[in-house]
């Protein structure tokens, strides 16, 4: 369990992910993916991140893995993230990176509800992007480093 100062640091945190990620959205709604949502989310991206670090108990390191996933997404397949598919590149994103930094997570199924989506979509959406990023879920030191100090 986080003391009550690392989960500020990691709400803080959250918050220059989630203006971050904002930052490089492209304003293109003409693009398609499996990521795509019929609608853009109400939530920003950042408070959609503090939800997510509220309900699966996780820290910074995970939000940075997705940072670093998103990255490798963006960069095989040529997807733009939009206001209209970065929350489920976000869930997807932090959902892998938690279950490689902890053994201990949650189901996908309780995912999946944190997420606002169905428990079929999750896995659906978990499966492609695995496949997109051709599994590349090794993060060296180094590469951690310099998102870190992207991003802050």
């Amino acid at each position: 369990m986080n003391t009550l100062q690392e989960k500020n640091a990691d709400i803080h945190y959250a918050t220059v992910v989630g203006k971050f990620v904002t930052s490089i959205l492209s304003s293109n709604q003409a693009t398609f993916s499996v990521y795509e949502s019929s609608k853009s989310p109400s939530i920003s991206v950042s408070n959609y991140i503090k939800r997510w670090i509220k309900y699966s108990e996780c820290g910074a390191t995970p939000v940075m893995m997705a940072v670093i996933y998103i990255n490798r997404l963006c960069t095989k397949t040529g997807i733009v993230l939009t206001i209209r598919n970065i929350h489920r590149i976000v869930l997807i994103a932090m959902l892998i990176a938690i279950k490689i930094y902890d053994d201990n997570c949650y189901s996908n199924m309780y995912y999946a509800k944190v997420g606002s989506i169905s428990f079929q979509e999750i896995n659906i959406l978990e499966e492609h992007f695995l496949r997109d990023i051709e599994w590349d879920l090794f993060i060296t030191n180094k590469e951690m480093l310099v998102y870190i100090n992207m991003t802050g």
